[in-house]
């Protein structure tokens, strides 16, 4: 009675193992950049021609590039300042604004317009945004103005 039932529990258990490692191959292919250079370095430590488990793998992408003791992305946006274009700046700002866990909405957009340049700031401030896409929207807008005056 059991034959039967052990099997299907331990094909279970095979493709289970299989699954798991198939992550590891789906998950590189979509690495790019330092994450891909770090994997392959990473790959050359395992035994020739295996693929680590999913936990291993995982717990050595989180020690690798995930958040780390001394992270502070709050502090990092307070000091952001715009020294290129605005879409530049929106870039970073997107960027550290996704790494700060409940932080309102209004304090964002209050982020965002003081890192701004001064000549695109105030006149954004002019129009008291509500949302995140508002003061993006209107310092392009006034990016745009000032080129053309120039």
């Amino acid at each position: 009675m059991c034959k039967g039932g052990c099997i299907n529990v331990n094909l279970s258990l095979e493709w289970m193992a299989q699954l798991k490692m198939l992550k590891v191959k789906i998950a590189s292919i979509h690495l790019e950049g330092k994450a891909l250079l770090w994997h392959q370095s990473y790959m050359k430590s395992c035994p020739l021609g295996q693929w680590p488990n999913w936990e291993k793998y995982r717990e050595a992408i989180l020690a690798r590039f995930g958040k780390q003791p001394f992270d502070d992305p709050l502090s990092e946006l307070m000091q952001l300042r715009q020294t290129g274009s605005v879409e530049h700046y929106q870039d970073e700002f997107d960027a550290l604004v996704i790494r700060i866990e409940d932080l309102p909405v209004s304090h964002a957009i209050s982020c965002f317009l003081s890192g701004l340049n001064s000549e695109i700031q105030n006149t954004v401030r002019m129009f008291k945004p509500k949302t995140l896409h508002e003061p993006y929207c209107l310092a392009k807008l006034q990016e745009a103005t000032l080129a053309s005056i120039a």
